[in-house]
């Protein structure tokens, strides 16, 4: 008995790398580049995945950009803003979206995450 194959909903998939995502969010020089990319394959109807990890390697990114005065708070907690609404269009492994991203603000998640990674004594 043959099996139906499922149907693909889109024209095909690209994987999203943290730092593609820290390049648009933190406004590196990469960001004009990392948005053409996003651009084309959106204009090519593909899906967005991530790696499970793509959350807790862009804040920590993020953080560490913090920490060493990269970035300063306004930019950081914009950055965080931003990678949080990049986090609902991708698709993530279900065990890696934390809701407690929606519910954190700037100060809070900041202090979090650097408490958590170890970037403040």
């Amino acid at each position: 008995m043959s099996q139906a194959i499922p149907t693909q909903t889109s024209a095909g998939a690209v994987v999203i790398d943290a730092n593609v995502l820290v390049a648009i969010c933190s406004k590196e020089p990469g960001e004009v580049t990392a948005k053409a990319a996003l651009s084309h394959y959106t204009a090519k109807n593909w899906a967005f995945y991530a790696p499970g990890a793509i959350l807790t390697e862009v804040l920590f990114i993020l953080c560490r950009k913090l920490h060493e005065g990269v970035i300063d708070a306004t930019k950081h907690k914009k950055a965080v803003e931003e990678f949080n609404d990049y986090m609902n269009w991708l698709q993530v492994s279900r065990f890696t979206k934390l809701s407690k991203i929606d519910e954190c603000e700037g100060d809070q998640l900041e202090s979090a995450m650097t408490f958590l990674l170890g970037l403040k004594t």
